[in-house]
């Protein structure tokens, strides 16, 4: 809590991971706060495995967050909308052979709750325009998994930029 000049009380998201866990039910399969605190971590492996497969252009380790089965979904920080296992490779395959860009990605939260995993990234985009001029964007990232076979896979990829 924080009180406002106005003398207002203004009250902070924090992540307090005791009150995730009261949240949960019982049908997820997390039994205890020692249980929670592992399958937290679990996933945020995860997400740090997909971040450097971004960073580091590696298509092959990229792919391994995709199923064919399941329709992903990426929404580019201009709005454009990328749907499907195939449209979404492909996008990857042709962005990771332009060696022009950067990304800084801080991991700002993970949440796991059974077959659901959620992060949001905190994103600065270098690149150069057609013109070579260099440019950055900030932006969130949200990501959403799901747990297919025991494996995690990426269904909604959300851009938004910042103001």
């Amino acid at each position: 809590m924080h009180m406002t000049p106005g003398g207002k009380i203004r009250i902070k998201f924090v992540y307090i991971a005791t009150l995730r866990m009261l949240s949960l039910g019982g049908s997820n399969g997390v039994r205890s706060y020692k249980e929670f605190i592992a399958s937290m971590n679990d996933f945020r492996s995860v997400v740090e495995a997909h971040v450097k497969a971004i960073e580091e252009r590696d298509l092959p380790a990229f792919s391994e967050f995709l199923h064919p089965s399941q329709s992903s979904i990426i929404i580019l920080p201009n709005g454009q909308m990328i749907e499907g296992y195939d449209s979404v490779l492909n996008f990857h395959k042709e962005w990771f052979e332009d060696l022009d860009w950067r990304m800084d990605i801080a991991i700002m939260d993970v949440f796991a709750v059974g077959s659901m995993g959620y992060a949001l990234l905190d994103v600065v985009y270098h690149d150069v325009d057609q013109d070579g001029n260099p440019y950055e964007l900030t932006y969130f990232l949200s990501l959403l998994f799901v747990k297919v076979d025991e494996k995690w896979i990426l269904l909604r990829d959300q851009n938004t930029v910042k103001e």
